[in-house]
């Protein structure tokens, strides 16, 4: 489990953590209730929570959501791993109740330098606050602060490795590697076709550009294959 960088890390199961309380905790769900709540993750007593929030992993299948974006938003769905959604109604009450998705099961995720924070539907921010002498989550908070913050973890083997794109060789490179390529005489001598690379460049324009080649290789007489 690697920490969530950025939108496109957001995908299949993910870890919730926040250290807003006195030991690092996780939202949980419950198998047997819609109920949400914070589950320390800490055992040790002594243990730095900037290490432990590098280290830590889910010990149980109720400290995993599944995170999926909905089609044609910037927002998100948390799935637990009892098939119910992470919700919230207008009074800020954070439950894991529904089978199906609505309005008040979307979260909007925001990246900042110290971690993400979730919005819903009523652009209020999920939040851990104190009620009878317990930290609970709810979403009734109208600002980010550090109850607001959450560390996000997810499975590394889901990170979409980045396309590097290479650079295209100039045309006169790709005529010459096609003229090694395939001629056929010359006694070792690369002998390149004399006309203009113009026409190339016009016809790499109408997707046409290897058949150009083949043209002027031809002109040759050095390519067995194009007589």
């Amino acid at each position: 489990w690697i920490n969530v960088e950025s939108a496109d890390d957001l995908v299949g199961p993910i870890f919730i953590l926040s250290n807003a309380t006195e030991k690092l905790s996780c939202i949980c769900s419950d198998s047997k209730s819609s109920k949400v709540s914070l589950n320390s993750v800490i055992d040790s007593e002594d243990s730095s929570v900037k290490a432990n929030i590098k280290t830590v992993t889910p010990s149980d299948v109720s400290q995993v959501f599944v995170i999926k974006r909905i089609i044609d938003s910037s927002s998100f769905n948390l799935k637990s791993a009892y098939n119910k959604y992470l919700g919230c109604d207008k009074f800020g009450v954070v439950s894991c109740e529904n089978e199906a998705v609505g309005v008040q099961e979307e979260w909007e995720v925001i990246f900042r330098e110290d971690g993400i924070a979730f919005k819903n539907s009523y652009d209020k921010f999920l939040t851990v606050d104190e009620q009878d002498g317990k930290m609970v989550i709810r979403a009734d908070s109208e600002t980010i602060g550090f109850h607001e913050i959450f560390k996000v973890k997810f499975q590394a083997q889901n990170r979409k490795k980045k396309k590097v794109k290479v650079a295209e060789k100039p045309i006169y490179s790709q005529e010459i590697d096609s003229v090694k390529r395939y001629q056929s005489w010359g006694n070792g001598r690369l002998v390149m076709p004399s006309q203009d690379i113009k026409d190339l460049r016009k016809a790499k324009k109408s997707g046409k550009m290897h058949e150009a080649m083949l043209d002027r290789r031809e002109k040759l007489k050095s390519d067995s294959y194009c007589k």
